[in-house]
């Protein structure tokens, strides 16, 4: 339905990226940090969102049981609206277009999100499921902390920055 989707998309099963050093795809789709250990990562969608493109504020829908984690790379290209808005238990983040880098955000698929309509441009994101091992489960709650912390972390440097204090 347009009214809650609209935008184009390209299963990962039809998307092939090489796996060479040199490519930056290799990090993207598996990123060898600490917070990935039991997580494996595969690659679900390309999502195109032209003008007027948007989706409303879901919940993603698990593909297995173990199905825990959904993480979005923003590809850089450019655009305007459409920002990702991850409702948290503590207040929204919001993750804005960058267009001269790769953004990659990764959140719990319990928690609401929505991408604002794109109000010119066209904003290409790459979305992987992260399926986690039977021990590594990761809670909301967890998440939900963290998120809180950088959201204090961001709200006192935005504040300063508005202050115009150099220090920070």
């Amino acid at each position: 339905d347009p009214a809650v989707r609209d935008a184009l998309e390209i299963a990962g099963d039809r998307l092939r990226m090489r796996e060479t050093p040199k490519s930056p795809w290799t990090a993207i789709a598996v990123p060898p940090t600490e917070t990935d250990a039991g997580v494996t990562w595969a690659l679900y969608k390309l999502h195109i969102y032209r003008e007027g493109g948007h989706f409303l504020c879901h919940r993603d829908t698990p593909h297995g049981e173990r199905h825990n984690l959904t993480r979005v790379v923003l590809l850089g290209s450019w655009y305007e609206g459409g920002e990702l808005v991850i409702h948290a238990f503590d207040g929204d983040v919001e993750v804005a277009n960058d267009s001269c880098c790769v953004r990659v955000v990764t959140f719990c698929t319990d928690l609401e999100h929505e991408v604002t309509r794109v109000t010119d441009g066209v904003r290409l994101a790459l979305q992987f499921d992260g399926t986690c091992a039977a021990r590594a489960k990761p809670s909301s709650t967890r998440g939900a902390t963290v998120q809180s912390r950088l959201g204090r972390l961001a709200r006192k440097v935005a504040k300063k920055v508005a202050a115009g204090t150099s220090e920070l």
